[in-house]
């Protein structure tokens, strides 16, 4: 059962742990919500990912993308343009997620063989704690938005040891303290 939040913008569910809703029915929602509560978004929506494009990405990133991930990618690629429906941050189409892990991985493959790794890692947290591996970066950190500045909110395929594989976590340039925004993309 739903009701309105006490903004009134949305509904929520009364039992989420119920499960979370099939992926196209959450992006349906989503989409026709932004069209009536959030009219400056305006942005052109990239084709659906095909088959192939995903196992090209999992292939480039050495491991399978969960589940939802891959289901989301098939029913939206993300925007092309415009203001981001995920805190205002636009949902990047699978060729631009890829070029973002690509640049972290370089750069942070360069930082630890100069030991300035240990470094960026030493003042970096979790919340909760022990869920994200306590590192500037992991390469299991698969960004799915983008900010222009250096920062994602994405998947976490390396969590940390209470931490859950596919969980949805915020990371970046300016962010050493790494928090938990969902059990899971399908769950966000």
């Amino acid at each position: 059962m739903a009701k309105p939040s006490p903004i009134g913008c949305i509904s929520y569910r009364t039992n989420p742990a119920a499960g979370s809703y099939p992926i196209k029915t959450a992006w349906k929602r989503l989409k026709r919500w932004c069209t009536t509560k959030l009219p400056q978004h305006t942005g052109e929506d990239c084709p659906p990912a095909t088959a192939a494009e995903i196992q090209n990405f999992e292939f480039a990133i050495g491991q399978k993308l969960p589940k939802d991930v891959r289901e989301s990618y098939l029913v939206y690629n993300g925007q092309c343009a415009g203001p981001g429906i995920v805190f205002g941050l636009a949902v990047d189409p699978l060729r631009d997620c890829l070029n973002n892990w690509k640049t972290w991985v370089e750069g942070y493959e360069s930082a630890l063989a100069d030991s300035s790794a240990d470094d960026l890692a030493a003042s970096c947290s979790s919340f909760p704690d022990g869920f994200v591996q306590h590192s500037y970066f992991d390469r299991g950190w698969i960004p799915l938005t983008y900010d222009s500045g250096g920062n994602h909110i994405g998947v976490d395929l390396n969590p940390g040891p209470k931490g859950t594989r596919g969980q949805v976590i915020k990371f970046g340039r300016d962010d050493e303290f790494h928090t938990v925004l969902a059990l899971s993309w399908g769950s966000s």
